[in-house]
């Protein structure tokens, strides 16, 4: 028969203390609760910023929106590229050349990656 691992524990004299792991728990909801408030200062900033961006730039939010993520998109592209040893890079190239123009498009960059 097969033992559970509280019996197995119970066997090896080893103890799992509730107060330390209730201590743990508290420690990690400490640092969720920190981070979640910095997560929403973060997010209200951005959303300030992307405003106040699309209002200079005479365009609308979500556009303007849509554009940064482009961007931040094709730089993580770019990153990872560049991380290529020289054979990975050649297939790359193998294969945008394969995809013709296919490539630039967002369906090709997805099927790249």
């Amino acid at each position: 028969m097969a033992t559970t691992l509280s019996e197995q524990q119970a066997s090896d004299n080893k103890r799992i203390d509730a107060d330390r792991v209730t201590a743990f728990f508290k420690r990690l909801d400490n640092l969720h609760d920190a981070f979640e408030a910095h997560a929403g200062e973060f997010k209200s900033d951005c959303k300030e910023l992307y405003a106040e961006a699309a209002e200079a730039l005479g365009s609308s939010r979500k556009v303007f929106k849509h554009a940064y993520n482009t961007h931040r998109s094709r730089q993580k592209l770019a990153k990872k590229e560049a991380e290529f040893e020289e054979s990975e890079r050649n297939d790359l190239d193998l294969i945008r050349a394969a995809l013709g123009d296919f490539a630039d498009t967002p369906l090709g960059s997805a099927a790249l990656s």
